[in-house]
């Protein structure tokens, strides 16, 4: 994967539009962006995000393979402290999470759709596999090692906001789609789909739990994509007509980048389709990737 890449929209089935509207825009704090109205279009300033398609007739269902959560990750530490303080307010579910390279919340949307809220802090250290197996987090400048989900110190994190900020304040433009993290019916599979073909970077290959980490280079913390098995290996794609993973977007900084993955499908005998600037690709467990040349990148 050449560098420059990056990771583009989240598209999502949804059942009811407006309540999604509402949830999308009021609680995760995403605005609206212009549409022809067939679909809801969101993001932070003028970068779309997440584009919800609504007519679902289910909830996403439980013990399937698909989206585990999209990974939305703000600039600032006092963006978090708006988010986990709005959520808190309106009396919304979430675990705040510490994974020492990033600070974090979790929460579904009313469809069960998974979301993660995150700011990055990977000056605070690192996550590390030991040679027992374990994975584990290092601080940076201590020998001793942490769990890699702590409990995150929400009066530390809300400290940064004061009485007099508006707990309405949309997430601000530097707002990007993180990572996205996907059960999988068989992790082997899928590693040699996202690393050999498509060319995610290997970080983490966390046997122990079932779960590998990519980046979109060989260096950046944290990760891109992350992909599980925890949901077995006999799980089943979502029903039709669910909510959950439409398909989401990785975008390549040039044309040469995509015609090579297209050669490396090709030597697989993988098949795939052609869309509007790339193509349409499923992994070994059915989930949607659309692979897109970024240079002519049309919003669609």
């Amino acid at each position: 994967m050449p560098q420059g890449s990056e990771l583009g929209r989240v598209h999502l089935h949804v059942t009811d539009a407006e309540r999604a509207r509402l949830f999308w825009t009021r609680y995760v704090g995403l605005q609206e962006l212009p549409g022809d109205g067939s679909v809801i279009e969101l993001g932070a300033g003028d970068r779309p995000l997440i584009v919800l398609y609504p007519g679902a007739s289910q909830r996403q269902q439980p013990r399937r393979t698909g989206l585990y959560h999209v990974a939305i990750h703000v600039p600032s530490r006092r963006d978090l402290a708006l988010l986990v303080a709005r959520l808190a307010t309106l009396e919304y579910r979430q675990a705040p999470t510490d994974h020492t390279a990033t600070e974090a919340t979790y929460f579904d949307d009313l469809d069960g759709i998974g979301i993660e809220v995150t700011f990055e802090t990977p000056e605070r250290g690192r996550m590390l596999i030991l040679p027992d197996g374990r994975p584990v987090a290092q601080l940076a400048g201590e020998s001793g090692y942490r769990g890699v989900t702590e409990a995150l110190d929400v009066e530390g994190l809300l400290a940064e906001l004061t009485p007099e900020d508006d707990l309405t304040t949309p997430l601000p433009a530097g707002t990007r789609i993180g990572h996205v993290h996907l059960h999988l019916r068989d992790i082997e599979a899928g590693r040699y789909f996202y690393e050999k073909l498509i060319g995610f970077h290997l970080r983490l290959h966390m046997s122990n739990i079932g779960m590998s980490d990519y980046g979109l280079d060989p260096v950046t913390e944290p990760h891109s994509l992350a992909i599980n098995s925890w949901n077995g290996p006999g799980a089943e794609p979502q029903p039709e007509g669910s909510a959950g993973l439409k398909h989401w977007e990785l975008l390549l900084p040039e044309e040469a980048a995509l015609q090579e993955l297209k050669g490396r499908l090709d030597s697989e005998g993988l098949r795939y389709d052609s869309v509007r600037n790339g193509i349409s690709v499923r992994d070994p467990s059915g989930n949607e990737l659309r692979v897109l040349s970024a240079a002519p990148y049309i919003r669609t």
